[in-house]
């Protein structure tokens, strides 16, 4: 018999109450974050099967869905989720997290995407003409470039953004940057990418190429651009920019590899009701002091205890004041589970999914603790930042089975049991962390790789498959290999020690013109073997 969730029960009211309260306490910050790496092994198998979810309501697979078969590339389809989500998500702030789930058949592939505060006309023309230019992609593998002028078009406001804080940085730390760059592995690449911000600020394509070959070359880089002040906003802008170079060429290989992607259909999931009723009354502070549990060592009981000790940084009444006012603030179903609450109320069995959600940014703790509880853990993300947002709601559930609703339920108990025990967790546990995506969704691909020669791309290094090798012109690099071994370079006028620079230490001036030679030739042959 059909079945109604409405969440104004009184564990529903606790939940919220401990959602206001924990989200005072350290911006929110409830467990460190967390980013999900997953094997790389071309071949794998994944099997879906009834005793996932032994709820009865689950209708039994089609015989149309692929359910139970070898897939051959898990890593290339979880990029595509999410880049498709960052994508979606084209404009910066909560309420523009997007997230994206699929099915697959044997000709075609259906994808769900939800945003916080939903899709509209605009949208919908841009997912037709996706769906248009994925067709043309897979029958006719021409050069893409409608595709990128597609993206290019429903993303720009976000690619403007970063772009304008690329050259806010260059415009007051030139001189810094190329500095902390010089000699290093990176140093070719930020010259050219300061050339673009200065000479050719329209040439979005090329600055984006730019900037993914910089986010792709490691830990080394990303050191010498954050220790600059405020380097940390442009390290992440660059970033930003080469993911979604990344997305076009994961579109374009995604659609080349397998026809299904050829055929896409995509569906816009509308924004549900929070499940609160008319009328609902959230529980007030001496209500939420009743269930809380006494943390060790106090000595009076407020809800104050639970957040801080410091009297400077909150008092009892700030403490109170803020509390009341998030409970009384309009909750938010997140992205994440309006895509569960979608496919509960259209009857469409979760485990005939490909496991995984594509989202713009890493969950937030409240969704992942849901998704972990309530889908047995089915779908698997890039990461969970680890906070908690006070406006975080449960949907309403109406017209589903009753087996739903008892399932929603007992996640509720879950989760309420699971937020008591942070309640009597250190005040100063963790420090507050940024909730951005960046750098999380893999910006590598096996066969589309954004370098000419059939490699790919790791953190640092570069992988080299055999493949057809573009024109290398040799005696240029001679001429630069020379250059860079001339004796002036291993002069002493040429190079300082550590000691003349102030520091601790000797190193030889040959060391260091050795060093420095490596350095360069290794740019060079970066360059020439596709990275320009």
């Amino acid at each position: 018999m059909p079945s109604t969730f409405t969440g104004d029960d009184q564990v529903s009211r606790k939940l919220q109450a401990l959602i206001s309260l924990l989200s005072l306490r350290n911006g929110g910050q409830l467990e460190l974050p967390t980013k999900h790496s997953f094997s790389r092994s071309s071949h794998q198998k994944y099997t879906y099967t009834q005793t996932d979810f032994s709820d009865s309501d689950i209708v039994s697979p089609t015989s149309d869905s692929t359910m139970n078969f070898i897939d051959d590339n898990l890593g290339l389809k979880r990029r595509f989720l999410d880049h498709f989500a960052e994508i979606v998500s084209k404009e910066e702030g909560g309420p523009h997290v997007a997230c994206a789930v699929m099915r697959e058949y044997a000709d075609h592939v259906n994808i769900w995407v939800a945003r916080n505060e939903g899709l509209s006309e605009k949208d919908s023309s841009f997912f037709d003409a996706f769906s248009a230019e994925m067709k043309t992609l897979a029958s006719q593998d021409p050069r893409s470039e409608s595709l990128w002028v597609l993206l290019l078009d429903y993303y720009s406001k976000r690619l403007k953004t970063y772009r304008k804080n690329c050259l806010g940085f260059a415009q007051q730390n030139r001189s810094a940057l190329l500095a902390v760059v010089k000699h290093s592995n990176i140093e070719q690449l930020i010259c050219q990418l300061l050339e673009i911000l200065f000479e050719h600020p329209d040439d979005l394509k090329e600055l984006c190429r730019i900037a993914l070959l910089i986010a792709c070359t490691g830990a080394h880089a990303r050191t010498l651009i954050t220790g600059i002040q405020n380097g940390t906003q442009l390290w992440r802008s660059i970033q930003c920019l080469g993911r979604f170079r990344s997305a076009h060429r994961t579109f374009c290989e995604i659609a080349r590899w397998s026809s299904r992607f050829g055929s896409v259909c995509i569906f816009m999931i509308s924004k549900p009701q929070i499940a609160r009723s008319f009328g609902y009354i959230p529980l007030s502070q001496d209500e939420a002091l009743q269930f809380l549990p006494r943390r060790p060592g106090t000595a009076t009981l407020s809800l104050r205890e639970y957040v801080s000790r410091s009297p400077s940084t909150s008092t009892h009444s700030m403490v109170r004041e803020r509390f009341n006012r998030r409970q009384k603030d309009t909750a938010r179903v997140h992205a994440e589970l309006q895509i569960i609450h979608h496919l509960h109320q259209s009857r469409i069995p979760i485990q005939s999914l490909f496991p995984y959600m594509g989202c713009s940014k890493l969950n937030c703790f409240m969704c992942k603790t849901f998704l972990e509880i309530f889908c047995n853990g089915f779908f698997k993300t890039k990461g969970c930042h680890g906070k908690v947002y006070h406006r975080w709601g449960l949907p309403a559930m109406q017209g589903v089975e009753q087996s739903i609703v008892e399932r929603l339920k007992n996640t509720v108990i879950k989760m309420v049991d699971i937020l008591l025990t942070h309640t009597c967790q250190s005040w100063d546990a963790f420090d507050s962390y940024p909730d951005s995506s960046v750098g999380t969704t893999p910006t590598t691909s096996s066969a589309a790789s954004i370098v000419s020669f059939n490699g790919t791309i790791t953190a640092g290094t570069v992988e080299v498959k055999k493949g057809p090798r573009r024109s290398i012109d040799y005696k240029r690099i001679r001429q630069e290999m020379h250059r860079m071994v001339s004796p002036s370079k291993l002069s002493p006028s040429s190079t300082n020690s550590t000691v003349a620079n102030g520091q601790s230490g000797v190193q030889s001036d040959t060391n260091k013109g050795a060093n420095d030679i490596l350095s360069g030739i290794r740019a060079i042959l970066l360059g020439f073997l596709g990275y320009r």
